[in-house]
């Protein structure tokens, strides 16, 4: 775990924990200010502590807590990783966070047009969304959105699943019953015809 003290002369409180995150990926982040409010902070941090507030106890538990969180973050990370389906992890300002390569595939970017970057598709629940591709792919898209805690933060997972195989069989099936609509149609307009033609025949003939 990494303990750092954001009160320091001439240090950015976002650059220094983004330096320690480079360097300890995996490192709980610990940090102390002279804020009565330390959470209002705008930085990425596992546990937040006022100096006038802290003490070998509430430092020993905090520093349980948010061992538990890293591990809990990272099973969670795990298993989005391993996900056949497309899932974002997004921030309260709609920038994603996290992706899995099922999101990359489905999307058909990669990681440097991702991440950081604004969420690419609206951020609530829908039964069909057509994926937005720089490609002329054709992708269909239930799409499930679920809030959550990630680093500490309040966050979104946005999962994507793969329906365009249902919606190409669905509009297949509309296809052929327009075709079977069409096929009824004429054997009916040729059914009256020929009701039609034989009395005016045999009119003719006699």
């Amino acid at each position: 775990a990494v303990l750092l003290d954001l009160d320091l002369p001439g240090q950015n409180s976002i650059d220094l924990i983004e330096q320690v995150r480079q360097l300890a990926p995996g490192a709980p982040v610990l940090v102390t200010t002279l804020s009565e409010d330390p959470e209002q902070l705008n930085c990425d941090a596992d546990e937040f502590f006022c100096k006038y507030d802290l003490d070998s106890r509430t430092l020993d538990r905090s520093l349980r807590h948010a061992l538990q969180s890293r591990r809990l973050q990272r099973d969670l990370r795990t298993l989005l990783q391993s996900s056949p389906n497309a899932i974002l992890i997004v921030d309260t300002d709609s920038t994603v966070r996290l992706a899995n390569p099922s999101a990359y595939r489905l999307l058909g970017v990669d990681m440097e047009a991702l991440l950081g970057k604004p969420c690419p598709i609206p951020i609530e629940n829908e039964e069909s969304l057509r994926v937005p591709r720089t490609d002329d792919a054709q992708l269909w898209a239930e799409i499930n959105v679920v809030e959550l805690q990630w680093l500490g933060r309040p966050a979104r997972m946005v999962s994507m699943h793969d329906i365009s195989d249902r919606i190409r069989a669905q509009e297949l099936e509309r296809r052929l019953v327009h075709t079977d609509k069409l096929a009824s149609i004429g054997r009916m307009s040729a059914g009256i015809a020929h009701e039609i033609n034989n009395p005016a025949g045999a009119v003719i003939y006699n």
